[in-house]
């Protein structure tokens, strides 16, 4: 009987060869506001510490951002990330970056690349469809040294206005992860514009269209279900329901936590977005 106890004990703390428990990679995807120099209420110089306080305390092994400018980008690539992306405008350093930053010390990069969100894909600078503006999609390669485990992450931000630039967006996003990726692991997480059961959302979701790809919200083992929003605007204050950020992951990987970080303090909050956070097994 001891013996017994003794060896699901030995289980529970994964001190048994084969026992060990799962390697979880925190991912956080992020709407930082990008860094306007109209926007005297809210200036950068007043938020950017609430963003690293943030990361500081969430702790992500990679987070990806968006509307962040190149020195907004500079800014949060301290400790042990560096980042991987280009400004949307000229494919080096203007305009918004969909950013990908990574902990270097857990993460190995073989590779990356980027593309924009338009007919042109290759074409750095591109606008597509009915979009208001400039929209390009980031992309790495990643070596987990933990697991030895190898995976791809996407991140991207859709335009805020273009209702056929979001869906083709989506198309686009679905052919390019299937021609980067084939069949090795992906997440792909952004700013999407759209919520849940929109056109675009759905052709993220649909198996039936390239690599299926789900929600970690709602596959989740441990879903935190407040707040109930992830766009707050300038006046830091959400409505139930609009949640259009994401992170979508592969079928062949596991998400352990979903949640939605609130991180205002004094009615307000360091972007006009929450972060998105899950914590995900990769199999």
């Amino acid at each position: 009987m001891i013996k017994s106890c003794l060896f699901i004990l030995l289980i529970i703390f994964g001190c048994i060869p084969g026992f060990a428990q799962p390697e979880i990679i925190r991912i956080m995807s992020y709407n930082i506001w990008f860094d306007n120099p109209e926007n005297t209420e809210n200036p950068w110089s007043e938020r950017k510490n609430g963003i690293k306080e943030t990361i500081n305390q969430l702790k992500p092994e990679i987070f990806c951002v968006q509307e962040a400018l190149d020195h907004q980008v500079k800014f949060l690539e301290f400790g042990e990330y560096k980042h991987f992306g280009v400004g949307r405008d000229d494919g080096k350093n203007a305009g918004e970056f969909s950013a990908i930053l990574f902990d270097t010390i857990r993460f190995g990069f073989k590779n990356g690349g980027n593309f924009w969100l338009s007919e042109t894909p290759d074409i750095a600078g591109s606008k597509g469809w009915d979009a208001e503006c400039v929209r390009i999609a980031t992309w790495i390669h990643l070596l987990d040294s933990k697991t030895g485990k190898l995976f791809f992450v996407f991140n991207t931000h859709f335009d805020h206005m273009g209702e056929t630039a979001r869906l083709e967006s989506a198309g686009l996003i679905k052919q390019k992860i299937a021609e980067i990726a084939g069949d090795q692991p992906v997440i792909l997480t952004g700013d999407f514009n759209c919520q849940r059961g929109s056109d675009p959302y759905q052709v993220i979701t649909d198996e039936d269209f390239s690599k299926p790809l789900s929600d970690t919200r709602y596959v989740s083992d441990n879903l935190s279900s407040e707040p109930d929003y992830s766009f707050v605007g300038s006046e830091f204050k959400g409505s139930k329901g609009n949640i259009i950020d994401h992170i979508f992951v592969s079928q062949d990987i596991k998400v352990f936590k979903a949640l939605i970080y609130e991180n205002c303090q004094n009615g307000k909050c360091p972007s006009d977005h929450l972060p998105v956070v899950s914590e995900i097994i990769i199999e």
